[in-house]
């Protein structure tokens, strides 16, 4: 069984319990911290509708080139522990930056191993002012372009992005996040997701309500 396919039970089971954050614990824990950094996943798509939803954890999104301003500001705070596909293993502090392949994704965050998770990141391919999309490497834009900051400062992924990413799952949440975007996207938005989704997804259920 994949580890996407385990219920919360059994998940918390395997790898322990998730304490429950928000986009604001994540810029105090952030503060200072000298790369890039935007909110991605559920939180994204709450501060994009204003409908409330359950959370399991806070994603955030780091450029993969700062894995090591990442690494020097949480040193001595959290133990970081790289997910390979739920295979975990510790990132340790003389581990050099090169050792993690190109397309290294993801990171689990929490202060030791008596504490539960607290944040889930995510190593995004993207250049110093640019997003990469990961999905389709040849696409790029402007930071600013593809994310949004709300009134207290967090930066967002944007929301014909996010639901590019649930589109490959589509799991009840991502059908329900889906639901309550589309009908807030604009004209331009709407676009970028049909070509783009049509593009990695060819076929798409999704397509056909766009």
């Amino acid at each position: 069984m994949a580890l996407n396919d385990l219920s919360d039970e059994d998940f918390t089971q395997l790898y322990g319990a998730w304490t429950p954050h928000t986009p604001q614990d994540a810029a105090e824990l952030l503060d200072g911290y000298a790369g890039s950094w935007w909110v991605v996943g559920g939180w994204a798509a709450e501060a994009f509708t204003g409908v409330s939803r359950s959370h399991e954890d806070v994603d955030i999104a780091i450029r993969r080139g700062d894995l090591g301003k990442f690494r020097e500001h949480l040193a001595a705070r959290t133990h970081i522990w790289r997910n390979d596909s739920g295979t975990l293993s510790p990132i340790m502090a003389d581990d050099p930056d090169d050792r993690f392949p190109q397309d290294f994704l993801q990171m689990w965050l929490r202060r030791n191993a008596a504490s539960p998770w607290e944040y889930d990141v995510i190593c995004d391919p993207a250049e110093p002012g640019r997003w990469v999309n990961r999905r389709l490497l040849s696409m790029t834009l402007p930071l600013d372009s593809a994310t949004w900051v709300d009134g207290g400062g967090i930066r967002y992924i944007n929301p014909e992005i996010l639901l590019l990413f649930k589109a490959r799952q589509a799991w009840p949440r991502d059908e329900a996040d889906f639901a309550a975007i589309v009908p807030l996207l604009d004209e331009h938005q709407r676009a970028w997701l049909r070509d783009t989704l049509a593009q990695v997804h060819p076929g798409h259920a999704w397509l056909e309500r766009l």
